[in-house]
């Protein structure tokens, strides 16, 4: 890292991890805050993320083509507990997307975990807004792009393309550019295929409207929305959250350090670590670090 804004970036990230407890959020182990350069040690999930499974998973063999609506709903609702949680917790995500949310190899009851919290805002609750923009750009919420104070309906949107990503094969909007794919979100209408079930397609026209405070998930009883939406009616939430139930599928893994699941253009990429300003680092005050070195007591082994 080279500026205070990346060092200060790093903390905020690994200290909103350390906070979440959740079996549908990517677990922090360890931060390495006493070397350079300095890490952030998460669990492995050899599943590789949502967004290459869906590509990859309606030409593997050993997968459904197309995948399964139990498969889909199972992953939709693992998600949406994950939202749920971080709401739960006063935070909001804002980068919500299939690239963010990975898929766990092992374990009863767990599919999808989300991941990338360097966006997140915490002290969102009730009224509070903010109004930085960011997001990854399909994802993004009209209220975002017309820089108007937002927040949990955001990843509520976010969610809604998702589904519908899921669900449909592609992104709800395109454009040629930012410029065009902008103001398809917030001008134009989503068109669903006919082969698309009532329930389906009700849940994303939820997710997916414009107005937040009328959005799926975003009125008082937003939660009890969802959960009662008729497209997760024959979901027992409550046995999943317990995990009694076990999941429709598993990611394949070969080996311990099989990473087949994940998009070989990252995969094949040569580890590049940050390099250090060290002058910059030798005029930093470091005391203002010390003690942010942290292990996640759950993964300690006893010895």
């Amino acid at each position: 890292m080279s500026t205070r804004q990346a060092e200060e970036d790093f903390l905020m990230e690994a200290a909103i991890m350390a906070k979440f407890n959740h079996p549908n959020m990517v677990h922090l182990i360890g931060v390495c805050f006493d070397r350079h350069p300095r890490f952030i040690v998460l669990e492995l999930l050899a599943g590789g993320d949502l967004k290459n499974f869906l590509r990859e998973g309606r030409h593997k063999p050993e997968r459904p083509s197309p995948l399964t609506m139990k498969d889909l709903v199972f992953c939709a609702l693992d998600v949406a507990k994950g939202c749920r949680y971080m709401e739960s917790q006063r935070f909001i995500h804002r980068d919500i997307a299939a690239r963010n949310c990975l898929l766990s190899s092992k374990g009863p009851g767990r599919v999808v975990k989300i991941a990338d919290f360097g966006m997140c805002k915490e002290n969102i609750i009730g009224d509070k807004t903010t109004k930085t923009f960011c997001g990854t750009p399909d994802y993004i919420a009209p209220e975002i792009i017309l820089y108007q104070p937002y927040g949990k309906s955001v990843d509520w949107w976010a969610y809604g393309v998702l589904l519908y990503e899921m669900l449909v094969g592609q992104p709800p909007f395109d454009g040629e550019d930012e410029e065009e794919l902008f103001a398809a979100i917030t001008d134009h209408n989503v068109s669903y295929p006919k082969s698309l079930s009532k329930e389906a397609k009700e849940a994303c026209k939820g997710f997916l409207t414009k107005q937040p405070s009328k959005r799926l998930g975003c009125g008082p009883t937003g939660e009890e929305d969802v959960r009662l939406h008729p497209f997760f009616r024959r979901i027992d939430w409550e046995k999943i959250e317990n995990r009694e139930v076990q999941p429709p599928f598993k990611p394949k893994i070969k080996h311990r350090k099989d990473v087949s699941n994940f998009d070989k253009q990252f995969t094949s990429e040569k580890t590049d670590l940050t390099p250090t300003d060290k002058v910059f680092m030798m005029n930093l005050d470091q005391t203002e670090f010390v003690g942010f070195s942290y292990m996640n007591p759950d993964y300690i082994v006893p010895t």
